[in-house]
């Protein structure tokens, strides 16, 4: 059954809304023509799509592609994404370093090499993935619907 969620008003969307930003990986066949250059034990030539999302409406904002072998971060750096200075941005771990470049973003807490994470920073860690949820129900959508899927 198909749930109908209300839709916000236009002032709200203008309000700079909370985004969220994820990549998916998408396959694509070898650059070279040559037999002898394919890759072995399930390795693949991929490209990188980046989606900003709104996570009022669940709408896609923003595509990004760049080969697969770019680090998250450093496509968001080099593509240079022009945000207002209030927007909420969330994003996974490996965004880290994201408050340099955008000041209001939200990531999650790592744990220090031989320390375990607080009770607080867990809690922050199960409030961050209940909000970015819908980021992921919507990369299934796009993987569902074979729009970043297929090889390429």
């Amino acid at each position: 059954m198909l749930k109908v969620e209300k839709q916000p008003n236009r002032k709200a969307l203008l309000q700079a809304p909370p985004l969220a930003i994820d990549v998916l990986e998408q396959p694509i066949g070898t650059p070279c023509q040559k037999p002898e250059s394919l890759l072995l034990r399930k390795k693949r030539h991929t490209i990188k799509a980046q989606l900003v999302i709104c996570l009022l409406t669940l709408t896609i904002f923003s595509v990004v592609v760049d080969k697969g072998g770019q680090h998250d971060f450093s496509i968001f750096k080099s593509r240079c994404l022009l945000l207002h200075p209030d927007t909420l941005l969330l994003a996974d771990s490996g965004y880290q370093g994201m408050h340099k470049h955008h000041q209001n973003s939200t990531l999650p807490i790592k744990k220090k090499k031989g320390q375990r994470l607080s009770t607080e920073d867990k809690a922050h860690n199960k409030a961050l993935s209940k909000q970015r949820i819908f980021v992921e129900h919507v990369n299934r959508r796009c993987k569902i619907f074979r729009i970043v899927k297929e090889v390429y």
